[in-house]
């Protein structure tokens, strides 16, 4: 079999995951099947079982993909930004991908898949190290602010951040399951009342 460069491999994974992503909308995680993935995507079953073993090692990758965009961003921030500044660059770059309809999309079968697969042993361990991984960073800026005295030091940061990603979970529900479009009038009363109750 012909060797393909890292370009063409992270090409045909890219074509993949769209395809699947698409199905995934359009018929709901339990709905589609790896057979539909190979008819849509045009890559042979072969093919896609290079790459991966199931629709859930599929469905993993998007979530992975999500994560590390959102850690990527945190990375940029500049780091001469207060804390305050940190938080709230943070916590809007992530309601904002609630604005796009595109981003709502993926919604319904994100839920749907956490949902069911929950259950499973061993998806409750992954699903305990995305939380842990999304809140780290948000633990990472409260904690950086205490020290320099921009936060309330009586705060739990593990606790706050807690409530951050639940109001952040909570949103996306309304967003993608409720059709109730975020705006950024709540994008910013949000982050005000996070502010507020650290800067106490």
């Amino acid at each position: 079999m012909p060797k393909i460069s890292e370009e063409q491999r992270q090409k045909r994974m890219n074509l993949i995951l769209d395809h699947a992503f698409n199905l995934f909308v359009a018929k709901g995680f339990l709905k589609t099947s790896m057979e539909d993935i190979v008819q849509s995507s045009g890559v042979s079953k072969g093919g896609i079982y290079t790459y991966f073993s199931s629709k859930e090692d599929i469905f993993l990758k998007m979530a992975e993909d999500r994560l590390i965009e959102r850690k990527k961003y945190y990375q940029t921030l500049p780091k001469k930004l207060s804390s305050e500044e940190k938080l709230r660059r943070n916590i809007s770059y992530i309601l904002n991908k609630l604005t796009s309809d595109d981003y709502l999309k993926g919604i319904k079968f994100i839920n749907e898949f956490w949902a069911i697969k929950c259950r499973e042993e061993g998806y409750q361990e992954i699903t305990l190290r995305r939380v842990r991984l999304f809140s780290e960073d948000i633990i990472e800026i409260i904690k950086e602010g205490q020290g320099n005295g921009e936060f309330n030091k009586d705060v739990n940061p593990h606790a706050m951040a807690f409530i951050v990603i639940s109001v952040i979970d909570g949103s996306a529900g309304t967003s993608g399951i409720m059709r109730e479009k975020i705006t950024q009038e709540i994008i910013d009363e949000t982050i005000d009342m996070v502010i507020g109750y650290l800067s106490k």
